[in-house]
Order: C-alpha cells, then sequence, then structure tokens
C-alpha cells in the first residue's frame, strides 16, 4: 500500500484497534482534536475505550467551515508548545472534513511533524476527508488555499458515528459517495439510483467501496498529477458556491450541499462537452435533486462565483479546469469550457433548484437575499 493513502481500521465501538495501534506506537503524549459537537457526542467514546497509558490532553475548537482557518492554527500550535510538546507526540483528530484537514495541517507544521491519526466522525469525512493525505486551511474566502501533503498513520472508521448526525449533515456527506460513484463505479451509481435515499442504518455498506474507490485513485496518483484529479467532479463549482456562500450568507451551505450543486453543472458542462448523453444527465440531475437540497442562484452571482472559479487551485494557464464524464464510471480530467458554457451550467442548476433563495448577510442597513 502506498504511504500517502493510510491504513484504513473499521472499527466497532470497542475501538480496540485504535488502542492496540497507539501501544505500537507508544507516543509520548496523546491529543485529541476535537468540535464542540464531537467532543459531546464522540470523544467520550473514544476515551472510555481506550486503555492506554499516555496521558490524554482535549483541545476542542468551534465546530464549522469558518474555524478551518490560520488564526485557529495558531490557537492550536499555541496549546501545543504550552503543553512543551514533544515530536513522539500524537494527534488524534476525531471529526469531519475541517477536523481532519485542519488537524493534519497543524500536525505536519508543528515541530516540523508530529504524527497524528484520523478518527472520523461525519460521513463526508468517513469517505473523504480523512483519506488521502490533504491537509490544510481556507485563506481569504478560498477553500483549501493553504496546505500541504501529509498523511497521517493510520484512519479508524466506525459507521456508528453516523447515528450521531443531524438528517442534514449525514445527507450531505453523501455527496461525496455519489461522487465517487459516478466518476469510477457504475454498478455503485446503479445500486444508488435503485436505492434512493441514504439510510443511516445502512450506509456502512457504501463506506467500504468508496473508501476503496479513493484509495485506488490516489495510490495511482498521490500527489494528484494525472488521475487524482477525477476527485474534483463536482467541485470546481461546488468550491465557488461553498466559497461564496461562507462569505455571505446567513446560513452557509455545507460542504457536501455545495458538492451536490456543483455536481448538477458539471454534469450539464460533461453533457455539452463531453458526450454525457442527455439521458445520463436527467437520471442524475433529477436523483441528486431528490436527494439533495438545490437552492437558486440569481443571476446577478453568477459573475462572482465566477471569479471564484479562476482562484481555484486546480487551474493551469489561467484557464478554469474542471474533470468530467462521458458516462457514470467514466472520467475525463484538465478539461476547459468557455464562460458561455459555464454561465448556462449555473443556469441549469437554478432550473433544477428545489430550494427558495438563500438570505445574505445584512449590507448597510437592508439584507439581501441569494
Amino acid at each position: 500500500m502506498s504511504s500517502w493513502f493510510a491504513p484504513v481500521y473499521f472499527e466497532d465501538h470497542t475501538f480496540g484497534q485504535l488502542s492496540k495501534w497507539i501501544a505500537e506506537y507508544d507516543p509520548s503524549i496523546i491529543y485529541l482534536l476535537v468540535d464542540e459537537n464531537t467532543h459531546e457526542h464522540c470523544a467520550p467514546l473514544i476515551l472510555r475505550a481506550l486503555d492506554i497509558p499516555q496521558r490524554i490532553e482535549l483541545i476542542e475548537i468551534p465546530a464549522g467551515e469558518e474555524q478551518k482557518t490560520i488564526d485557529i492554527a495558531i490557537h492550536i500550535w499555541s496549546a501545543l508548545t504550552e503543553l512543551n510538546t514533544d515530536r513522539k507526540a500524537l494527534m488524534i483528530n476525531v471529526g469531519g472534513g475541517v477536523i481532519c484537514d485542519l488537524g493534519g495541517f497543524v500536525a505536519a507544521c508543528f515541530k516540523r511533524g508530529i504524527a497524528y491519526v484520523n478518527v472520523p466522525t461525519t460521513l463526508l469525512a468517513m469517505v473523504d476527508a480523512a483519506h488521502g493525505s490533504k491537509t490544510g486551511v481556507d485563506f481569504e474566502g478560498l477553500k483549501n488555499q493553504i496546505g500541504l501533503f501529509n498523511p497521517p498513520k493510520a484512519t479508524f472508521v466506525h459507521d456508528g458515528f453516523c447515528q450521531t448526525l443531524s438528517k442534514r449533515e449525514f445527507t450531505a456527506g453523501f455527496a461525496e459517495c455519489v461522487k465517487h460513484a459516478l466518476i469510477a463505479d457504475k454498478e455503485l451509481w446503479h445500486a444508488f439510483l435503485l436505492n434512493g435515499q441514504p439510510d443511516p442504518d445502512l450506509i456502512g455498506h457504501y463506506i467500504e467501496p468508496s473508501i476503496e474507490i479513493k484509495k485506488q485513485v490516489v495510490e495511482s496518483d498521490p500527489l494528484e498529477e494525472g488521475r487524482r484529479k477525477i476527485l474534483n467532479f463536482g467541485h470546481t463549482v461546488g468550491h465557488a458556491i461553498e466559497s461564496f456562500f461562507l462569505e455571505h450568507a446567513v446560513t452557509p451551505l455545507l460542504h457536501g450541499e455545495a458538492v451536490a450543486m456543483g455536481l448538477i453543472a458539471e454534469l450539464y458542462i460533461s453533457s455539452r462537452t463531453c458526450g454525457l448523453s442527455e439521458a445520463e444527465l436527467l437520471i442524475a440531475t433529477d436523483y441528486i435533486k431528490a436527494v439533495f437540497p438545490i437552492y437558486r442562484i440569481p443571476e446577478r452571482n453568477f459573475d462572482a462565483l465566477i471569479r471564484l472559479m479562476e482562484q481555484d487551485k486546480k487551474n493551469d494557464g489561467g484557464l478554469i479546469n474542471f474533470t468530467l464524464i462521458s458516462e457514470p464510471g467514466t472520467s475525463i480530467v484538465n478539461f476547459n469550457t468557455d464562460e458561455i458554457t459555464l454561465i448556462e451550467s449555473l443556469a441549469f442548476i437554478n432550473q433544477h433548484a428545489n430550494q427558495p433563495t438563500v438570505e445574505f448577510k445584512p449590507s448597510g442597513s437592508s439584507a439581501t437575499s441569494i
């Protein structure tokens, strides 16, 4: 197995494999990085299960994408410094994508690197964010603008944590499962179409194949020089939507909700440029809007979204870079399209929106809507 994709252990409530792994690694001290939600709902199970002699310290940050910043990283580094942390320390990231991305970044930089493992607690993190070695923080309103590849030592997946999620959080995480199926596994995609809405009680059946898809892709191209770019399907438009809502909306979108909207847009672009059939476009779009909330984006905001896409770190030579599909299971990377088609793709989201516009934060004396 490539070191860029850490070993994955599927745990039950006893977390016996995590305890055994820690005993073998023998760290000097253990830090559990949590947010207020995982502190309440997940950390107690892990702390009860761990049968280890090492001292354990909890570092808590507020929940939410808006916490994935260099300022929060500095806060954590300060805590590590105050506790005289040495390079044999171990950080256990207990949380969703924010905790996994941020914790991996913090661990990579502190004293030029301390070890960390991920314990993903959201569906999105279980199938995507906890794997593949990407770490980082958002910067100046742009997703994951500062970061590096830094693999965890291992990842420990307990699908029972899905029971602690709200319906919104659970459903949003399923967007990454849908993405994996569309880019690489037609049979898995057909299974999703057949079964409809995801079920927290049955999600274990989909977590492992989704992780396996990401594993195969990452191991073939760990530093995203070619094939790994297929994992970006839905994310060029999706990241722009997520960043825009995070900055302006009263209630920001979850990552998976923005990705679902991005999938609809990039399915449309695929149909206009890469041969995806009209029938497959409509089947996929109908499924996505049946599962996920799709918000209407007024045309006045299209230009702002395109400007955000122009800042995407995957771009090359000043061109917006897309991953597209020619059919479910078959991906095409490094594809550029014209601005007219891109505008049409945003309009296509609106045609299939199932939610009203979202209220903006007040500007001056009045609130706007999006």
